[in-house]
Formats: structure tokens, sequence, C-alpha cells
């Protein structure tokens, strides 16, 4: 896994910096800018149960003032044997005094395993933009590996799906269950499924030769065996397209808006698609629904004569009826045929909701009580908390017959997706 930010300034300082065993006791002086008063490297080799993979953990801690004055940027710890590359943005403070003293950690993630007791060398990556000087240090340093097991374990019904090969969001099952289709960006843009167990990995499309969309792949799955995903072209319009997953042969449709949202949703027994469009890439005061036909390629807008933030938005699959996710009204239930609209629940904080097969029982994405973002579901007139492990949930799909949960998650530094049996 390797994760970096990519940060210019406009005067740079660059040095590498090493140290013999895994701190610094004394301070020393590099030049006339920084003093190093501590730094603390561990990397520790975490095989947790319950995780498809074990992973290497490494973790950097620096104590650090500078005797000059300037303007932090950001640092970076790379690990050169395991490819590592942890990177943490520093947002941009003006050294005012001299000897102004920071601290930072930086933890991040690697699948690539190094035998008991290597010895790894590392460097330290600063960043500076600095009002007098620029100059480059170079320090030698190293690193023992220690093999020990710290790690939470996941919920005891569920199961890693995916692994350290790629990154994903935005999990749904296919309309019969068998399969789990997934959103991934790494290790480059794509869509990919694979079975109810982790296993068969198969890539879909691959997106990294699009040039003109910025994030492609929003996508759902439509109850023909198709795969319908937004193609956007440079914050101007969205092309629509639907891809038969059984002879892989694709149409496409040209929306003349531009659609923004984490997935679009089918209108059930329609070819129309419910989306959001974003405020900040047209000429309008607030969030707008858009209901499209890929087919007349007409489209028009939701709750015109009402002002509303929008979320997250869903279909209930009995009623048929729109439920929008707001920033401040709560959940709006909205009937399509009739252009009517009630609240259905108020004052709630829900990240995403989505209903069950049977139409009344829901679950929903919301802050729990150690503010981490995790699955609540809602049956039988009761909540309960499902998903538990220290980590944020970012989306999820219910299987077609209610019975499993399959979301992603970020834990132990990955993005990566579980299924969860019910």
């Amino acid at each position: 896994m390797k994760s970096y930010q990519i940060i210019i300034p406009i005067l740079s300082l660059f040095f590498l910096l090493n140290c013999s065993e895994n701190n610094i006791s004394e301070p020393e002086i590099y030049g006339e800018v920084f003093v190093i008063d501590k730094l603390d490297v561990q990397i520790i080799y975490d095989n947790t149960p319950g995780f498809k993979y074990p992973l290497m953990r490494h973790e950097i801690s620096t104590e650090t003032h500078l005797i000059e004055n300037g303007t932090i940027s950001a640092y970076q710890y790379e690990c050169v044997n395991a490819e590592t590359k942890i990177g943490v943005s520093i947002d941009y403070f003006k050294i005012f005094d001299s000897g102004y003293r920071f601290n930072r950690s930086m933890i991040g993630w690697n699948h690539n395993m190094i035998d008991e007791n290597t010895v790894l060398p590392y460097t330290l990556l600063y960043y500076a933009d600095l009002e007098n000087s620029n100059a480059t240090y170079i320090h030698e340093s190293n690193a023992k590996v220690k093999y020990m097991n710290e790690g939470i374990r996941p919920e005891d019904a569920s199961i890693q799906l995916t692994g350290p090969e790629n990154r994903n969001y935005y999990p749904n099952f296919s309309n019969d269950g068998t399969w789990i289709y997934y959103k991934s960006s790494h290790d480059k843009k794509s869509i990919i499924r694979t079975d109810k167990s982790g296993s068969n990995y198969q890539e879909i499309i691959d997106f990294s030769n699009l040039p003109y969309t910025s994030d492609p792949g929003n996508y759902v799955l439509t109850n023909n065996n198709k795969l319908l995903y937004i193609l956007r072209h440079q914050n101007e319009y969205s092309n629509i397209v639907l891809l038969d997953l059984h002879s892989m042969q694709s149409e496409e449709f040209n929306s003349r808006e531009y659609l923004w949202g984490t997935e679009p949703i089918i209108i059930p027994n329609t070819t129309k698609i419910l989306n959001k469009q974003d405020p900040n890439y047209v000429d309008i005061p607030r969030d707008r629904l858009l209901i499209y036909d890929y087919q007349t390629q007409e489209v028009d807008t939701l709750l015109k004569g009402i002002d509303i933030y929008i979320d997250d938005y869903t279909v209930n699959p009995i009623t048929h009826k729109i439920y929008i996710n707001t920033s401040y009204e709560g959940i709006i239930e909205y009937d399509l045929k009739s252009d009517e609209y009630s609240t259905f629940i108020s004052s709630e904080d829900f990240e995403v909701f989505k209903f069950f097969p049977n139409g009344i029982d829901y679950a929903y994405i919301k802050k729990d009580d150690n503010n981490y973002s995790n699955i609540f579901v809602y049956q039988n007139s009761s909540e309960k908390q499902l998903t538990l492990y220290p980590g944020d949930v970012y989306g999820f799909s219910i299987s077609p017959n209610g019975e499993q949960i399959v979301f992603s998650a970020n834990r132990r530094g990955e993005t990566q997706s579980r299924l969860i049996n019910l």
C-alpha cells in the first residue's frame, strides 16, 4: 500500500533524517534551521485474527523546533525497503518565534512482509517555506521490525472480502446476490467484483485511460443485469453508460447535465435515474435532485419549491417513494407520482440511509458514542449498532434476501470491504 501527498511549496527545504537506533535521545542541530529533539520509529507485524492479510504497521513520531522563522507545509516518512510512503498534511502555520516546537505522529500500513529481525533504513522528509534560507541535510538511520499482535478484532460475524491489492468504496450486491461489485481507486480507477467469499476477483471496467473524467465510475446495477455508470466530462456534463454484464457490450447516453452524487439510483420499473447536481458546478443557489430518463434524455428537477441541502437519497423497494437525507430537515419522504413530500425522520444525523427488501426496516450510517461512523439497523421498532470496530464506515449494500450487509470501511489504515451476517 502506498500513500502520499504531493505538496509544492514556493521555497522548499528537503532533508533526509536517520538515526542509529530507534531514538535520538539528545538534540541535534542541523545547520541554522532545525533542531530535532526526538525521533521514534516502530515497525510492527500485525496478524490480527479476522483480517484477510497480515500487515506491517509503521509509526513515526517526532518532536522538532525551528531556530529560524518560517512556514511549515508538510512532512513525510518513507521506508525504502518496504516501499512504504506515509504522508501527513500539516496546516500551514507561521513560525513567529525562534525555538517554536511542534510534535507530529504518522502511521501507515504496508502488506509487503519482511523477515523477522530485518533492519530497515528509513528517511524523514521535511518540506518548509523559510524566510531567509534553503538547504539540504542528510543523516542515516535504521529501525528493527517487531513482531507482535496489537490489533482489535473485527466483528465476529463478518469476513474481509478485499485486501491490500486494491482500495474500494461503494460495494453493491448483484440482483441475485451472488456477486459483490466495488468501485476501486487503487492501484487504478476501476469497477471490480468478487463472490461473497471474496474469491473470483474480476475487473469489469478500467477507467485509467479516460483522461476526460475526473472521478469516473459512480454506478448502480439495474434489474436486467446491466451496470449503469456515470462519466463526467470536465465538470460540464455527464454521460450515462449501460454495460450488459453478459455480452459486455455498452451503450452511452448524453445527459446534458452535470450529475453529481455518491451513486445514481434507478427508479424501479423505469429507465429513470435519480442523481444530485452539485451547486458548485452550476449557477444555482442550492442542491438539486435530478431525475433523468436515459432513453428520452429528458431531465427534470424534483422538489422545485424548497431549498434543501442533500446528503444522500434512496428509493423504497416496495412503495417506490424517494427518501432524501438532508442536512437540516432530517429525511424527507417524496412521492414522485403526486409530487408531495413529508418528513419521515426529523433531526437525525444520518450519513447513508437504505431500506431492507421488505420496505419497512432500514439501515443507516451515523456517528456512534466514540464519534466513529458505523452502521445501525432499525428492525422490529428498535435500533441496533451493527458495526463495532473503531473506524469509519463509508458505504454499504443490503443483500436481496435481507440477510447480509456488505460495507466499506477504514480499518488498519486500509479502505476495504467486509461482509457481515445479520
